[in-house]
């Protein structure tokens, strides 16, 4: 699992040359046998699916979208029990590093 503060979509992550998507474009390209779920933020709801791999966005913009997809980027990992979280940027990384490794 992948959790990101900007949102997904398909032309940004495969074929943005931006560093960062070049670096998860390339880690499942290197594992097309594992399953990646790739979440972050958008405008509004979307959840799609390319191949095995799975995107979340969740709502964004005003104070309360903010804390609805801060809740549902703690609350999915519990859900989904993925084998490896990674958080890039703002106070999700926090929240991973500190408080899924005792829960998980």
């Amino acid at each position: 699992m992948i959790i990101k503060s900007a949102a997904w979509n398909y032309e940004a992550f495969y074929e943005s040359k931006h560093p960062e998507y070049v670096a998860i474009r390339n880690l499942v390209a290197e594992h097309l046998q594992d399953d990646f779920i790739l979440v972050g933020r958008g405008r509004h709801f979307e959840h799609f699916r390319f191949g095995k791999t799975v995107f979340y966005n969740f709502w964004s913009g005003s104070k309360f979208r903010n804390l609805l997809a801060f809740s549902m980027n703690f609350w999915l990992p519990l859900l989904l029990r993925p084998f490896v979280i990674v958080g890039m940027g703002g106070i999700n990384v926090i929240a991973h590093a500190l408080i899924f490794p005792w829960v998980l």
